[in-house]
């Protein structure tokens, strides 16, 4: 548990989270699944004077079709968003992510906001240009995800994450997620990624590359002229930044599954070789 003492609210409504946030002393950190909480508390890493939980906030636990649209609350846990078979893509996502155990833990929220560097969960979000409902100044304010998360959630200081939106034409479209790892199948990844063939062409995320996941912003990436070699090439080119070596694995390494992974991914989703 945490190991030091600190004042817990557990608001559950709107308006008693804006009374926990004026009234909570600070530093405080709002609590989703508590996972990375409890951990780096545990490490000496936090000594939060106030937890704010999320848990009971109804817009946090929703999971529905509304509007034409999926709303997915942050404090859904992994399991949960996997297990509704609502959005295939970030169910097989969630699927990789730790083990059973913790996925029963592990929220939306918590794996979006969290400091471990891969955040997974964001990439099918990031593709299906989903929407982020946030909590800030004592009102809902609604923005799109890829405006606010630049390698991490970009939030104003006090503001919570309640939602995540996805429009329901993306639900249904052809995916593929690629996950590889150096040893077991439950381990951080080399490489994750994820891929959504949009109207407009194939669209990538990834995570595990690079030091933070990302949208693929490659004009190359959607030219059916090209073949998937010669696009998974343009790919590589055009990357953020270098790909991350450390003990896992060599960037020349990273780069070649990278390539491999977008290659196969622009074949299997228009249905040819390379």
């Amino acid at each position: 548990m945490i190991p030091c003492n600190f004042d817990y609210y557990r608001p559950e409504s709107l308006q008693e989270l804006g009374q926990a946030i004026r009234e909570a002393p600070r530093p405080f950190q709002f609590l989703a699944g508590g996972t990375e909480i409890v951990t780096m508390a545990q490490a000496g890493e936090v000594a939060p004077k106030a937890v704010i939980d999320l848990k009971a906030i109804p817009a946090c636990n929703k999971l529905a079709m509304e509007n034409g649209r999926l709303h997915m609350g942050a404090a859904l846990t992994l399991t949960q968003a996997a297990t509704s078979g609502l959005f295939p893509l970030l169910g097989s996502v969630a699927r990789r992510i730790s083990d059973h155990t913790n996925q029963c833990t592990i929220t939306l929220g918590g794996n979006i906001c969290g400091t471990i560097a891969y955040r997974e969960a964001i990439l099918p979000l990031l593709l299906s240009e989903a929407r982020a409902g946030f909590f800030r100044k004592g009102r809902v304010v609604e923005q799109k995800l890829a405006d606010c998360f630049h390698g991490r959630l970009q939030r104003e200081e006090e503001t919570a994450l309640l939602y995540l939106c996805v429009e329901q034409k993306y639900l249904s479209m052809p995916y593929v997620h690629v996950k590889k790892v150096k040893n077991e199948k439950i381990d951080y990844p080399l490489l994750t990624l994820a891929a959504l063939k949009a109207p407009e062409g194939v669209r990538l995320a990834v995570s595990g590359l690079c030091s933070f996941p990302f949208l693929v912003e490659c004009a190359a990436l959607a030219d059916p002229s090209r073949m998937p070699g010669q696009r998974a090439e343009a790919v590589i080119k055009s990357l953020p930044e270098q790909p991350r070596a450390d003990s896992f694995a060599s960037a020349a390494w990273r780069a070649f599954i990278m390539k491999q992974a977008v290659e196969d991914a622009i074949a299997r989703l228009e249905g040819r070789g390379g």
